[in-house]
């Protein structure tokens, strides 16, 4: 996976701190697989999905598993 493919983004929230400033994302055409070694490896259980820098949805690990068949 090449860095392009996985931004970091900062995220403002109302209560401050109640979530992480670096929010990791896919692009919408990265492979199924690639994105789940990312979450493993980054131990996260969703992503959002970024389509032409817009969030498009989120990714979870019940929809990789779904994906799996």
């Amino acid at each position: 996976m090449r860095a392009r493919d996985v931004m970091s983004t900062p995220v403002l929230t109302a209560r401050g701190g109640a979530m992480s400033t670096d929010v990791v994302s896919v692009p919408a055409h990265l492979d199924v697989a690639v994105v789940a070694h990312r979450m493993r490896s980054l131990g996260v259980r969703a992503v959002p999905v970024v389509d032409h820098g817009r969030v498009a949805g989120i990714i979870t690990r019940r929809d990789l598993l779904a994906a799996q068949g």
